[in-house]
């Protein structure tokens, strides 16, 4: 059973019922196909003792005590998949108060893809499997209807089993402060905060765009994040992804040439064409450094995101671990770049992957040097070469075995001061770093 609360007054009763609990499990559904924001049409709350309520945010209640129980610190908040419920909830009342758990996070961790969504969990860790029938429904027509909410309370009925199953395994193998710092992170307001000067870097499509076109892209796409936060209408509803990619290119001279580019809606030119032209004939005109994002890898450089993938793969199998918990391909590639992505750096990641690929590196180089003295020397004593020059060969190749392996250790034991720089020049330096 569920309470279905449209009024002040059972909102409150219910809240206080629910007050003292340790942990509240909590859902939203939302809506934004047509909206630049999320939309938000039902809150529902459960606990472990069955209290499961669908509020909803449309019927004209003041949500001020569900929003005080969730700002209110102390209860954990339990979600599954948590970064769009917390964009929503970020726009009502700015960021919220932990401690949080994310069943998908913890999932993820013990093993299970990172991307499992909440049916599937719910099924592969209780044998429950859940209706899916209304997946699609639009949750801000109304009436509801019985089966909709019904669908809607189950997104949190289930909720505390799993919590309690995943919470126990994750403590038992160690796990858990984890799952609390990675479910943490994803409260970060940075998060629900866009920045209209980043929108370029999800731009899809940028081919072909040299220096100055970068720069006009990157205006281009500020632009429309703007007009679209404004408006509160889709980015695609301004202007598409293909003609943003065009105009960065071509970068007309007058509203002529924003009108002959390809599929450029007459509705934009109409209404923003000025505005566009002023905005690439600006890039244009800069004089200060343009715009260079990271080109593609070169043949090298990939060949060392490949191996270090390859031991990523390796390492989360024996860990049990969803390999992108660990890191990201394009963790690895910004790595293998030059850059020290904050994933690889932080908490425990530093000592299960950073360290890790010191180590497997230090000693593939160890092993490396090892067999290239070792056959250097072996060629010598067959060229005719001295036995006791040979057994010298022999001891100076071991020391050099002993000597490189214990630098390789030693970056291993050395968790508080080792770099991700100082890892990037090891896997560049490294002969054969896929015997890691």
């Amino acid at each position: 059973m569920y309470e279905y609360i449209i009024d002040d007054d059972a909102l409150a009763k219910f809240c206080e019922r629910i007050a003292e609990a340790d942990w509240v499990a909590f859902d939203t559904e939302f809506v934004r196909e047509s909206t630049y924001w999320p939309k938000l049409c039902l809150i529902q709350l459960a606990d472990r003792h069955g209290l499961i309520a669908c509020v909803d945010p449309l019927s004209g209640a003041t949500l001020d005590p569900l929003l005080d129980l969730v700002w209110r610190p102390g209860p954990t908040k339990v979600f599954h998949a948590a970064s769009q419920d917390f964009e929503v909830l970020y726009r009502l009342r700015g960021p919220m108060t932990g401690p949080f758990f994310d069943t998908q996070i913890a999932a993820a961790l013990l093993g299970d893809d990172d991307q499992i969504g909440y049916a599937a969990a719910v099924e592969a860790h209780t044998g429950i499997r859940l209706d899916k029938a209304h997946t699609r429904t639009d949750w801000s027509r109304r009436p509801l209807r019985d089966g909709e909410l019904e669908y809607a309370a189950d997104d949190v009925r289930h909720l505390p089993a799993l919590y309690d199953l995943l919470h126990a395994e994750l403590v038992a193998r160690g796990r858990l402060e984890w799952a609390l710092a990675e479910s943490a992170a994803l409260a970060d307001p940075a998060r629900y905060q866009p920045d209209p000067a980043d929108a370029w870097k999800r731009v899809k499509g940028q081919r072909d765009i040299d220096a100055t076109g970068y720069a006009a892209l990157q205006q281009l796409a500020a632009w429309r994040e703007e007009v679209a936060a404004v408006n509160d209408r889709p980015r695609r509803w301004i202007v598409g992804d293909e003609q943003l990619v065009a105009l960065a290119r071509s970068r007309p001279t007058d509203s002529a040439g924003v009108a002959a580019i390809d599929g450029m809606p007459a509705a934009v030119v109409r209404k923003h064409s000025a505005r566009l032209v002023e905005i690439v004939q600006s890039a244009a005109a800069a004089d200060g450094p343009a715009l260079t994002p990271g080109g593609p890898l070169d043949r090298a450089e990939r060949d060392r995101v490949d191996s270090m993938m390859k031991w990523l793969r390796k390492r989360a199998a024996e860990l049990s671990i969803a390999p992108s918990m660990l890191a990201t391909r394009r963790d690895i590639e910004a790595l293998v770049r030059g850059e020290q992505p904050r994933q690889l750096l932080d908490g425990w990641r530093r000592e299960l992957v950073a360290l890790g690929l010191a180590f497997g590196f230090g000693l593939a180089f160890a092993f490396g040097l090892a067999f290239a003295f070792a056959f250097g020397f072996a060629a010598a004593f067959a060229a005719g070469f001295s036995f006791g020059f040979a057994f010298f060969a022999a001891a100076a190749t071991a020391a050099c075995i002993a000597s490189t392996a214990l630098l390789a250790f030693a970056f291993f034991l050395r968790a508080a001061s080792i770099t991700l720089t100082s890892l990037r020049n090891m896997v560049c330096i490294s002969p054969n770093p896929s015997t890691s």
